[in-house]
């Protein structure tokens, strides 16, 4: 980071970077409402697009032309088996798979233009963000209590995916 950058946020704007971070890579939901990590999503999202120039947005959107492809494929092809089977499609989760990676790869390029962080700096968070995420798992691991206590919180009210809130969940995440 240049010295203008470490005077204009310092440690909490880096704090403030790492935060938007892990919820764009994790989505904890600690509300009632299952859309609320989408609507945060949605505001990160919205504050790297102002950011970026119309250019950088384009060239980075350009860049994930495939990934965002196979990806409407996929719904596409899923949605169809789903609807064979009688199963619900569940277009709208799958779809949100897009958004999210779109989020994290505006805010990779907020990182690279405007704080000249390097691949091995977002390398080195994103470390620390799966350290922090596995802290979380260790100690709902260790206590059954404080892992009743966060699924009471992060599940309220969340039905349609009850595996992954019963019984593979460890951590502070969303089944987005």
């Amino acid at each position: 980071m240049t010295a203008v950058n470490r005077q204009i946020g310092g440690p909490f704007l880096k704090l403030g970077l790492l935060i938007a971070g892990f919820y764009l890579i994790y989505q904890p939901n600690f509300w009632s409402s299952s859309y609320v990590p989408l609507i945060v999503t949605l505001g990160i999202t919205g504050g790297c697009i102002l950011l970026l120039s119309p250019k950088d947005l384009s060239v980075t959107i350009n860049r994930l032309r495939i990934f965002v492809i196979g990806v409407v494929l996929s719904v596409i092809y899923f949605a169809f088996r789903a609807k064979l089977a009688g199963n619900d499609p569940r277009v709208f989760q799958n779809v949100v798979i897009i958004l999210n990676v779109l989020a994290l790869v505006l805010w990779l390029e907020v990182l690279r233009k405007y704080f000249n962080v390097t691949s091995e700096t977002v390398l080195t968070w994103m470390l620390w963000m799966v350290v922090v995420q596995c802290l979380f798992a260790l100690v709902m691991l260790a206590s059954s209590g404080i892992r009743a206590a966060i699924l009471a919180k992060t599940a309220t009210g969340i039905i349609q995916n009850q595996f992954i809130y019963g019984e593979r969940l460890y951590g502070i995440s969303s089944d987005w």
